[in-house]
């Protein structure tokens, strides 16, 4: 599972950069961008595609005969729209066949909403659940992706999946939460009308850039890594020393000289594993940032919260990178020691690693 966590965190960060490289190459930071450039029509309308990539479950089920880890392939059908400057709502039908190369095939498929964000003209990243059939029950899914738009009406992307049982499985097993993993990459097709003034957005004026001041909200997904196993909860479906994480984040920033802004932020969000583990997190920062350049800002963090079953503490910190609009791209990454007087594993034993998309309200 550690295995599998690391490659999927790092390919999903590895396509952001790519996404910043990208945005970098289109506009640099200015303090307004033209409206038709934060609403391109890339994203907008029909699309339809391929999928493919691994997925594991290896708590009996959804899997209940067969091989645990499994290769599938599909398809991918949607449509988006977009409801302000760089932002695209949407939603999609997906449907693949899985086998374990030794005879076993089943199937699965889910109605799925996704709700994207644009870090440049041709670079989405984008949350994603929903619920359907998978392989012999009802089940419900969410995650999140990148896609990254390489010709007018093609794509590429890369998607992560945790899904859980709906109801007893047949075999009357019964596992909570989170039970199966899927990354799938695909080829998508964009089939249109690309039409960003259909959806009632202007052509003509600018948008503001957010210069890191104010209030902001925003999701983030990573991998969560305790090897002493003192934060993660044993919830009798056997611990793994990592789990992917997901959540939200709220804070509030103060511009307090021209490069050097502090702030405060509060994280929530859960971590979970293909066992079934499944624990909350919830962490109060304070922040201090340093804006070398306009539009990028590199940050220190720390404070206190709560992971799993123990008070923590919490160090760290980050880089953010402002292009369109309000929205950001950040990368963070967290290390997490017990808060207490007889800790049961003293310094730094748990880290938190993501990457997200925040909306600054300023």
């Amino acid at each position: 599972m550690a295995f599998k966590t690391i490659i999927g965190t790092s390919a999903t960060v590895l396509l952001l950069a790519s996404g910043a490289a990208q945005a970098a190459d289109a506009i640099y930071y200015a303090p307004v961008v033209p409206v038709e450039l934060a609403t391109p029509n890339y994203f907008d309308g029909l699309y339809a595609g391929i999928m493919f990539g691994p997925i594991s479950n290896r708590m009996d089920n959804f899997f209940t005969g067969g091989g645990d880890l499994r290769g599938q392939v599909g398809g991918v059908f949607g449509y988006n729209r977009f409801i302000a400057p760089g932002i695209v709502i949407g939603g999609e039908v997906q449907a693949t066949v899985n086998t374990d190369f030794a005879g076993v095939i089943e199937y699965d498929a889910f109605a799925l909403a996704r709700l994207g964000f644009l870090t440049s003209d041709s670079f989405m990243t984008y949350l994603i659940g929903g619920a359907g059939y998978f392989v012999n029950q009802p089940a419900f899914a969410f995650g999140g992706g990148v896609e990254w738009m390489v010709h007018d009406e093609f794509s590429i992307r890369l998607e992560g999946l945790g899904i859980g049982q709906i109801g007893d499985s047949p075999n009357g097993n019964d596992t909570p939460a989170v039970s199966a993993m899927r990354i799938t990459g695909g080829a998508i097709w964009h089939i249109g009308p690309h039409d960003p003034a259909g959806s009632g957005l202007t052509s003509s004026g600018t948008v503001e850039v957010t210069d890191f001041d104010g209030g902001y909200a925003g999701l983030y997904t990573g991998g969560m890594f305790n090897p002493p196993y003192n934060f993660f909860a044993d919830y009798g479906h056997d611990l793994h020393l990592s789990r992917f994480t997901f959540g939200g984040m709220a804070g509030w920033n103060f511009r307090v000289a021209e490069a050097l802004v502090a702030g405060i932020e509060v994280q929530s969000g859960v971590s979970f594993d293909t066992s079934g583990d499944i624990g909350p997190d919830v962490i109060g920062l304070a922040r201090i940032g340093f804006v070398p350049l306009d539009g990028l800002m590199i940050y220190g963090a720390g404070g206190i919260g709560y992971l799993e079953n123990k008070f923590a503490y919490a160090l760290g910190g980050g880089v953010e990178y402002a292009m369109w609009g309000n929205a950001t791209l950040r990368a963070e990454v967290l290390a997490l020691g017990e808060l207490s007087a007889t800790p049961v594993q003293s310094g730094f034993t748990a880290s938190k690693w993501t990457v997200g998309t925040l909306w600054h309200f300023n």
